[in-house]
């Protein structure tokens, strides 16, 4: 499997996108979806994020619910949004240039039924934060949809002389370590440290 390339923009640290890709790669290498998601975010988000499926009567958030919802994070904030699928003819994964995003202007209530495993019952979505060179932090965070399940987490780091993860839910450090680990080395060359 070849890295995705993650392309370092102006305002990224090239250090938090290496850790971003390495993860990544690694959770992908080890559940094989039949297709994954990369999604830039605008700026750094928080753990809230994490379950959040919209708000109800105007006020109540909603989180965790029995089918995991996308969060409803509105367009105007994603920079960019890559869609890769698995072929088998190809042995890889590739880009796939047509596709709907699953961040669209909707009702917040309407979101409540914009079901993970409905629209992508095996599946990889990653958010990332952008603006990482300035805030000196970012976030990463996971759903992924296989057998009628999906697995959610987050991750945030900050930059400490090195990017240092601060703060995780629903993913162990353990965890954390193998998926980097998958990303020493693989079929089709070493991953960049």
């Amino acid at each position: 499997m070849r890295l995705i390339g993650l392309t370092v923009k102006e305002d990224d640290d090239p250090g938090f996108i290496n850790l971003v890709q390495r993860l990544i790669h690694g959770v992908v290498s080890t559940k094989k979806p039949n297709a994954y998601c990369v999604v830039r975010i605008d700026n750094w988000f928080s753990e809230r994020w994490l379950n959040f499926s919209g708000k109800t009567l105007g006020a109540l958030g909603v989180h965790k619910r029995p089918n995991t919802t996308f969060p409803p994070i509105v367009p105007s904030r994603v920079r960019s949004y890559t869609l890769f699928k698995w072929f088998s003819e190809k042995d890889d994964y590739r880009n796939v240039e047509k596709f709907h995003s699953v961040h669209k202007w909707q009702q917040s209530g309407t979101n409540l039924q914009n079901f993970v495993i409905n629209a992508f019952p095996d599946a990889a979505f990653f958010w990332f934060s952008g603006n990482s060179k300035e805030n000196q932090r970012g976030s990463l965070m996971g759903y992924v949809s296989s057998s009628g399940e999906c697995w959610t987490w987050f991750l945030e780091f900050q930059m400490k002389g090195e990017w240092k993860q601060t703060k995780r839910a629903s993913i162990t450090p353990e965890q954390v370590a193998f998926f980097l680990s998958k990303c020493l080395g693989h079929a089709k060359g070493p991953c960049p440290t």
